[in-house]
């Protein structure tokens, strides 16, 4: 009789237990969980179809030329000459085809028609203007050294010659950009597409100096978010 009283008084339990564990698992049917476990909303787009956007720390600063190549980066409202995908290979962006026969010359050919905020176009010069600004000595910019395989951009940046027009880059046209390096640089598809290798507009930098990013100097976009007082403006 004791037995039987046990094993009931067990089985009891038992059930209750199972009750319990089971009530939570309920409420989530129906309901998509994410990879750590957290419910997602019902208008929530399928995991494969999810951006995620982060950035840490805020940034100090918009200005690409100058400002240090870290994940901050990734908030600079520009385009690269080129891109690269989930695979890391260079792909298309400002510049939608590329060549070279010798791994030394390089054509860009830019998309046409790109315009800056104001409406004003964007050529190749912009980007001729923006390399020369990123090698510029007075630019400090710490990762300047990532260029170096461009013609005569190290003997600039280190002092040895003082003449922009001898970095190797040139614009032919509006929309053709040739770059040339020191010898054979077959990852140079790479280098065109870090973060702080974008045009900036020269007008503003030369009428504003360093604080043309801040808010008051830039070309607002409506509905834009602060960041550290810095408004993505350009």
């Amino acid at each position: 009789m004791l037995k039987a009283a046990c094993t009931t008084l067990l089985y009891c339990r038992l059930f209750s237990a199972c009750e319990q564990v089971d009530q939570p698992m309920q409420q989530t049917i129906g309901k998509r969980i994410n990879s750590v476990e957290k419910v997602l909303p019902a208008d929530a787009a399928d995991a494969g179809q999810q951006i995620m956007r982060f950035m840490s720390p805020e940034p100090k600063s918009l200005d690409p030329s100058i400002y240090p190549y870290d994940t901050e980066a990734t908030i600079f409202p520009f385009e690269p000459l080129l891109v690269r995908d989930e695979s890391w290979n260079p792909i298309p962006d400002a510049a939608n085809r590329w060549e070279t026969e010798n791994g030394i010359t390089w054509t860009f050919y830019l998309r046409p028609g790109m315009r800056w905020r104001d409406g004003s176009p964007l050529t190749a010069y912009d980007y001729v203007y923006s390399y020369r600004r990123i090698l510029n000595p007075q630019s400090k910019n710490i990762y300047a050294f990532f260029y170096f395989d461009i013609k005569n951009a190290e003997a600039l940046v280190k002092g040895e010659i003082d003449d922009m027009d001898a970095l190797g880059i040139r614009a032919v046209d509006d929309t053709t950009l040739v770059i040339e390096t020191e010898k054979p640089a077959p990852y140079l598809p790479h280098i065109v597409s870090f973060a702080d290798a974008v045009p900036v507009p020269q007008r503003q930098v030369e009428k504003y100096g360093r604080t043309w990013t801040d808010p008051e100097n830039s070309w607002p976009i409506p509905d834009s978010k602060y960041l550290n007082g810095f408004k993505a403006a350009i």
